[in-house]
């Protein structure tokens, strides 16, 4: 992985750059336009002032639900705009409650495929939200509590949109764990169901991938209520031609 794409800050463990990807089209991803993290309450205020204000952020969303934090405005500087838009979708709660789940009934991109099946009223927001604030040339960055899943489903949607290959989508997402848990990958890597859900395993997304193929990911955006501008307007912002 590019070494500029991972941007290192005090306590914040996964803040990174969606640039410098390339397109199955033969262009890239620009860089500064679209950041992944999680939590910027991690992060020093004055530190997040700086970063926001010198990457030209204008809309910070947050993924996160209230009982994690979500909604709670940390003090973002003036021009920037908090967002925040809950996603999250458990597989198992047209059942049973999370704490009675046998996690081992499901598969981590069980959960995501959910998600995104059960959340096309949040992902539509968060695409417009990011199509307006690219089309003004201002970035944006989005996150949740760790920037693994809903992140990384998010971010994955948009490197979809603009054509990326599907190997650097998988590397994209993969990245989260060893930078998460950089001091506890051994203990982790056995394979019981707590351990498999604190992973980015590729298989996760490789599923994920093929969901979007057989629901035609553009196409189901716009049958959701997405604009055919928005579309236009993310690809043409967040890609450039190689020179």
């Amino acid at each position: 992985m590019n070494q500029f794409r991972i941007l290192h800050i005090p306590h914040m463990t996964n803040l990174r750059d969606l640039g410098g990807y390339q397109t199955i089209d033969g262009k890239i991803t620009r860089y500064g336009r679209v950041f992944r993290s999680d939590t910027l309450s991690n992060m020093d205020p004055n530190q997040l002032t700086d970063f926001i204000q010198t990457n030209h952020i204008s809309a910070v969303i947050d993924l996160r639900r209230p009982n994690e934090g979500g909604d709670t405005k940390y003090a973002l500087p003036n021009g920037c705009t908090y967002h925040n838009i809950p996603y999250w979708y458990n597989i198992a709660d047209d059942k049973q409650r999370k704490s009675h789940v046998d996690f081992s009934q499901y598969t981590v991109s069980q959960f995501y495929m959910a998600m995104v099946s059960h959340g096309w009223d949040k992902t539509i927001p968060i695409m417009h939200i990011i199509a307006d604030t690219l089309s003004k040339g201002e970035s944006v960055l989005f996150h949740c509590t760790f920037g693994k899943d809903r992140t990384g489903i998010i971010a994955s949607m948009v490197l979809s949109i603009v054509g990326c290959y599907e190997s650097d989508i998988m590397t994209d997402y993969m990245i989260s764990f060893p930078l998460i848990h950089k001091n506890e990958l051994e203990p982790l890597m056995d394979n019981t169901e707590e351990n498999r859900f604190q992973r980015s395993d590729a298989i996760n997304m490789f599923e994920l991938m093929e969901y979007y193929d057989a629901i035609n990911l553009k196409q189901a955006m716009l049958d959701h209520g997405l604009d055919q501008k928005d579309l236009d307007i993310i690809v043409h912002e967040l890609t450039a031609s190689v020179e």
